[in-house]
């Protein structure tokens, strides 16, 4: 998605859905110093054939995973991009932009045009056998997503019921659509984070120094950690128990009930 440039000046100052992993350390692409660089306008990021493809693609790939969703052709055409939103509670700090979102179905959508090969990154295709992907996904994906799905729920209101998809395409047909719900915990621990990072790298009226290349901003490793933090440092990642999985709320609760569609496999 292109930003304008109202948007740019918007997110130099902010921890983004795309920024964040860098930022917090859990990016393999670029250091939590290179990805402040680039959000702070320090170090310009040109683009390049990648980035551009997937500016053209996106409508295209979009409209693909729309028809992956058990929604009439009516609901997908309401499908819209809302352009950047900053988190109600903390909106100094953290700011997103969506692909799209489906308001009435309380739903977002993140899209991602990849080479076939970053295939090998995600853990494995959506499966039929879980109802719920999100630790099928690299780190900084799912933490975009978590992030998204954050912002968009405060915004819009009914936290609860949001769900996030990641369409993640990979050439030709081969169109994964992951299903992602609302992990409290994780993104607990990454606004906590994201609000250190901020305080002492990006505020205006703070210092705004450079982050370390190694930072984790759980305190810059000088002894707090968090679930991305260090290795050596982290504690476990969390996992959800099959309880936790059980309980968690039913994006198209209504329609479920009419058409069957409980079935989660009808989204592959």
């Amino acid at each position: 998605m292109s930003l304008t440039p109202e948007q740019k000046a918007i997110r130099s100052t902010r921890l983004t859905g795309s920024s964040i992993a860098g930022m917090l350390g859990r990016s393999q692409w670029e250091s939590p110093l290179e990805a402040w660089e680039y959000q702070t306008g320090r170090r310009e990021f040109a683009g390049n054939d990648d980035t551009e493809a997937g500016t053209v693609l996106e409508a295209g790939i979009g409209e693909l995973a729309l028809r992956k969703l058990p929604i009439d052709a009516e609901t997908a055409a309401t499908a819209v991009s809302p352009g950047t939103l900053l988190h109600p509670d903390w909106p100094e700090v953290f700011a997103v932009t969506p692909d799209l979102i489906i308001e009435s179905e309380c739903a977002g959508i993140q899209i991602k045009n990849h080479m076939p090969w970053a295939a090998r990154r995600y853990k494995d295709r959506p499966r039929e056998d879980v109802r719920w992907h999100n630790h099928m996904l690299p780190d900084e994906k799912l933490m975009q997503c978590l992030l998204e799905l954050e912002v968009v729920s405060k915004v819009y209101g009914d936290a609860g019921r949001w769900v996030w998809f990641l369409a993640a395409f990979f050439g030709g047909s081969h169109l994964r659509v992951y299903w992602l719900r609302r992990d409290t915990r994780i993104i607990a621990s990454m606004l906590q984070a994201g609000r250190y990072f901020h305080r002492r790298h990006l505020d205006p009226a703070g210092p705004q120094e450079p982050p370390s290349p190694e930072c984790t901003c759980g305190g810059c490793g000088r002894g707090a950690s968090w679930w991305i933090g260090r290795e050596r440092l982290a504690p476990p990642r969390v996992k959800m128990t099959a309880a936790e999985i059980e309980a968690a709320p039913d994006p198209f609760p209504a329609r479920d009930e009419e058409s069957g569609w409980g079935d989660h496999t009808r989204f592959f």
